[in-house]
C-alpha cells in the first residue's frame, strides 16, 4: 500500500490510492468515494480547464491529455491524440478522411460483394504467410504500456485489444451486430480450415483448442 502523503489525489480527502479504489469497486467493497472513469482524449475544453492552457481547436498533445487524466480520473481508456485532418490512402487501397477526433471511409478497393470477398480472402492469405516474432511483440507491448503509464501517472489503465473481426467488419462496410456471429463462424472455418462451430460456445472451444495447439 502506498504512503498516503505520496499518492496522487484528485480530491484532498482521498484516503485510498487510485488502484485501491478501482480494485475495491470491482470487488464490491467499501470505498472512500466513487471511482472516476472516462475518455478525455476528445474534449479540448476539459483539457484546457485542467492543464491551464489556452487550446485553439484541437492543438493539444498526449502529454496534455495525460496531465488531465492524472488530475481528474481514477481509471481511463488509453489516451489518443487528435488525428489531424489529412486524407490517407492505405497500401491496400482504402481511403480515409481524418477529422481530429474521428475518421471515416471515403472509398474502398472494392464496390461489390465479390470484390469484398476477394479482398477478405487475400487478407487472410497475407496473415497466414506473415512472419511473427512473439518476443518482439511482447517487448513492443511492454514499451507501449510503460509509456501509457508514464503519461497517466497512477491512474489505472483500462486497456483492451481487438480480436481483429471488428476491423474486418468496418473495412467491408458491414454492421457488426446482426451478422457478427455468422461471419465469425465462417471466418474461423476459412482461416483454420475447421468446420464452423454451431454456437458461440463452440467458437470459444475452437479458440481454446487452436490456442493450445
Amino acid at each position: 500500500m502506498q504512503k498516503r502523503d505520496a499518492m496522487e489525489r484528485i480530491f484532498p480527502g482521498d484516503q485510498l490510492s487510485k488502484r485501491e479504489r478501482v480494485e475495491r469497486t470491482l470487488r464490491h467493497q467499501p470505498v472512500d468515494r466513487a471511482a472516476l472513469h472516462d475518455q478525455l482524449s476528445y474534449n479540448p475544453q476539459v483539457i484546457a480547464d485542467w492543464t491551464g492552457r489556452h487550446i485553439d481547436g484541437f492543438a493539444y498533445t498526449l502529454e496534455d491529455i495525460g496531465l488531465t487524466i492524472r488530475r481528474t480520473l481514477d481509471m481511463c481508456f488509453p489516451p489518443t491524440a487528435p488525428c489531424g485532418t489529412d486524407r490517407v490512402v492505405t497500401a491496400d487501397g482504402f481511403t480515409y478522411q481524418h477529422d481530429n477526433w474521428t475518421t471515416w471511409h471515403v472509398s474502398r478497393p472494392f464496390t461489390d460483394v465479390e470484390g469484398a470477398k476477394r479482398w477478405l480472402l487475400g487478407r487472410i492469405d497475407a496473415l497466414r504467410t506473415a512472419s511473427f516474432d512473439a518476443d518482439a511483440a511482447r517487448e513492443a507491448y511492454r514499451r507501449e504500456m510503460a509509456e501509457l503509464q508514464r503519461l497517466v501517472g497512477e491512474t489505472v489503465i483500462c486497456h483492451f485489444s481487438g480480436t481483429g473481426f471488428c476491423g474486418i467488419f468496418d473495412a467491408m462496410g458491414l454492421n457488426c451486430s446482426p451478422i457478427s456471429t455468422r461471419i465469425i463462424r465462417r471466418s474461423s472455418a476459412i482461416f483454420w480450415n475447421s468446420p464452423p462451430p454451431a454456437k458461440c460456445g463452440g467458437y470459444r472451444q475452437l479458440l481454446i483448442r487452436r490456442y493450445h495447439q
